[in-house]
This record gives structure tokens, sequence and C-alpha cells, in this order.
């Protein structure tokens, strides 16, 4: 049989239907460890290529992980009312939402800087006019400047993203997320730019912090507030502070970390581990130093 445009949908579904009994297609190596699947979403490495059994409705949610769907994935799928895309997605294929004709809107987190054009076939048949498109704050200009999102009729951009940091008594704690942030009145704000002896030489940064840089926070105890923001952020062109966004387990024989501590009412670097443990858990949004034992230059 030749493949076509319209007999492309029907092939590819022949195709899923002829392994999803075979193996457990969704038990993908490839994603992250702490990231799990969806069991109706069927994956080839990190794209997804399809659903097993029943065609999916109501809100669909793409797991963070998934860099592409596939041609046709949920083509015909008229129950799907809603569509959330991760920020780790780079493509869209052709007819991937044909004739979700329930869908009243698509939430986005493709950040301004991956978002990419997407074919006019992508949501072939649907009335976009219909259809809003969430997207992330500060982007709204630019969706509506790219190819195939610029034409849904609405475009709306959702709140800033909010993290509220505990200081805790001794003035000192360490932040790590994923967007750029304005930082707060009365904080002060530190990357470890290099090492001096037992010092760790601190650079302040000043109005924001930019998103995925691991940063000292320094202010009187308390909660403060770090709100997203698309004010310019600056460069960081060295900074040996490591962050991380999920728990991650630090194992002691890949060599010496340290965190930030506070011992003897004295704030300094320390080997999280002790003679009982060869592993330990920095925490989502915290950050760890890669080096020897330092202590912070106040």
């Amino acid at each position: 049989m030749n493949i076509t445009d319209e007999t492309a949908p029907i092939a590819q579904k022949a195709a899923i239907l002829a392994v999803k009994n075979m193996y457990e297609v969704t038990n993908i190596d490839s994603f992250d460890t702490y990231m799990e699947l969806p069991a109706e979403l069927v994956y080839h490495k990190k794209s997804l290529i399809g659903y097993n059994y029943n065609r999916p409705a109501g809100d669909i949610i793409i797991p963070d992980g998934t860099q592409s769907i596939s041609r046709a994935a949920f083509s015909k799928c008229e129950g799907i009312t809603s569509v959330s895309l991760p920020k780790s997605i780079r493509n869209i294929g052709s007819y991937a939402f044909k004739n979700c004709n329930a869908l009243v809107s698509i939430t986005t987190a493709i950040p301004q800087e991956n978002i990419f054009e997407i074919d006019t076939t992508v949501f072939k048949d649907i009335d976009k006019s219909k259809v809003t498109l969430y997207v992330p704050y500060g982007t709204s200009g630019a969706y509506a400047s790219t190819a195939g999102w610029n034409e849904f009729g609405h475009i709306t951009e959702l709140e800033p993203k909010k993290f509220n940091l505990e200081i805790p008594f001794c003035g000192h704690t360490t932040l790590y997320i994923d967007y750029d942030a304005r930082i707060p009145a009365g904080v002060e704000v530190y990357i470890a730019e290099g090492i001096e002896k037992e010092y760790v030489n601190l650079k302040n940064i000043t109005n924001t912090i930019p998103a995925r840089t691991a940063v000292v926070v320094k202010a009187a105890p308390g909660e403060y507030i770090f709100v997203e923001t698309v004010d310019d952020a600056p460069t960081i062109e060295r900074n040996l502070l490591k962050g991380t966004l999920e728990n991650e387990i630090i194992n002691k024989e890949n060599g010496a970390y340290f965190v930030l501590a506070n011992v003897g009412n004295e704030v300094s670097f320390e080997s999280p581990f002790n003679n009982s443990e060869d592993s330990f858990v920095n925490k989502a949004n915290k950050q760890l130093l890669n080096k020897r034992l330092l202590v912070v230059n106040r």
C-alpha cells in the first residue's frame, strides 16, 4: 500500500497495535530515571508516537522529557479537550492533533528561546479561533510572531512563576530554579566565581538571578518570594556551584562534594558524608559545591 497523507495515520496506528502486545514500549531507558510515563502513551526513545488501547480523551498532559510528538500521534482523537506541552518539546509532527475538535485549550511550557515553527497541519481542521493558547509569562509576542502558533485567536500569558524561599536563623541558604527571577528587597545573592586557598570567592549579582544558576542567598531570617521576570539577566561566565531541580542522590565515590552548612554559628561548605554514609540527597532547588572543603568568604 502506498503511504499518503491520508493513509499515514492508519498505517501508524497499525504499526503501534502490531507491537504493543510484544513489548512494554512505554518503559524507555533514555528518559530520566525519575520520570514516569503514562501507560496509555507509546514512545520510541523520547518521541511520543501514539497511544495504547482506546483513543485518549479529556486533558492530555505530555510528560516533561518528551522531545517530539510524531506525525498524526493524536489524529482524530475527538474527545481531547486540552493539551499540556512540556518545556522539553522541540518538534511536533504534521497532523499530530488533526480533527481534535473538542480542543479548547493548549498550555505550553516551551520557553521563548526554544520556540519553534509548526506546520499548519499540526492542528488541521480545528477552529483555532475558539482555542486558547496559554504560553509562559513574557512570551506572548514571540508566539504571536512564530509560524503555526500565530494562527491561534487567543494567546494568553500564564501568571509568572513564584518560589517561596525560607532563610533560616543563620541568615544564609541556597537556591536553584529554572526561570529568571527578580531578587527581592533586602536579599543579597552570590555565585562562587573561584577559589583562593580555603575560601570561596563570591561574586554578588543584582536585580535578577538567571535561570538554572545555583546561588548563595543572604538575608535576615524569614520568607522571601522570588518572582519570574522578563528583565535582562546577567551573563554568568563561571560558577562553581551546581544545582538540581529534582532530589538528586550524590554518591561518595563520584568525588568530593560540599554543601552550605551552619557549624558553630559559622557558615561554611561542609562535607555531607560521614563514616556511615556513602551517599546523600541533594534536595531540589538547592545547590552544592563539587570541590574540596571551602569556607564562605563573607
